[in-house]
């Protein structure tokens, strides 16, 4: 089906992005002397696999591998990895409005998207916008609009299961279809004050059966000090643990 193959498309499309964002290095720049000093090695060879070693060593096909494997590797002021903002950097987006559909390009980031959907019908609707991640940072992308298309691909009738597995993983340039929520307020959301609290009880996500996404849960300790960003939620607030650096985007915690 065109869900399927799409979804196949895009978990291979993470995979090389994820990749392309690693700087790799060779384990040896010298393939073609290690190659050869193997073979000093091994002459005469006295067992079976020595000799299919000594063979394939000998094969033009792996010698014009290790000298390509030498030629590269020795190119080190060429860097192909993907140029990309690395987390907590501003996230570069545009809209555009044709015929009362909002289209949002996001530009690669590491950023996780940060937000939820839920099924309304058969429409699929953002639920809630996560602080810290890339549709909170964009600014364009507002609770309760319907997502339309994502890079294209018709998402109406979708299931909430099905679009998140695609959508908790994604990375590099995404453009959203969306049909605006009629309450929104267009633009950037208004700015809420901090506030900070110390924690007066623990909090374990996992044995919390009211908690509206399990992921998004932040687990704290009695006497931990959270950072609280939204409480626009009058049950569930957004909110950091205080020491937590690599935490980019915000947890949801019990209001009381």
């Amino acid at each position: 089906s065109t869900q399927s193959t799409w979804m196949h498309k895009m978990a291979i499309h993470n995979i090389l992005i994820r990749e392309a964002f690693e700087k790799r290095r060779p384990t040896s720049y010298s393939a073609i002397p290690l190659a050869n000093e193997v073979q000093q090695i091994l002459e005469p060879p006295r067992r079976k696999d020595a000799q299919e070693l000594l063979e394939l060593l000998a094969s033009a096909r792996i010698h014009n591998l290790l000298v390509a494997h030498d030629k590269i590797s020795s190119l080190q002021t060429i860097d192909t990895r993907i140029s990309c903002p690395p987390p907590g950097t501003p996230i570069k987006s545009t809209v555009e409005h044709r015929d009362g559909i909002k289209i949002v390009h996001i530009a690669k980031t590491l950023e996780p998207l940060g937000c939820t959907v839920r099924n309304e019908g058969p429409c699929v609707v953002i639920g809630r916008i996560v602080k810290g991640g890339a549709a909170d940072k964009c600014g364009h992308i507002n609770e309760g609009d319907e997502i339309l298309e994502v890079n294209g691909i018709n998402v109406t009738g979708w299931s909430v299961d099905a679009i998140c597995d695609v959508m908790e993983d994604m990375l590099g340039d995404l453009t959203f279809h969306l049909r605006p929520c009629k309450n929104a307020n267009p633009g950037f959301p208004k700015e809420q004050s901090l506030v900070h609290v110390r924690a007066l009880f623990n909090f374990d996500p996992e044995s919390d059966l009211q908690l509206p996404c399990r992921e998004l849960g932040l687990a704290f300790a009695r006497r931990d000090i959270l950072h609280v960003m939204s409480q626009d939620d009058t049950n569930w607030w957004q909110a950091y643990r205080d020491g937590e650096n690599q935490q980019y985007l915000a947890g949801l915690i019990p209001s009381r």
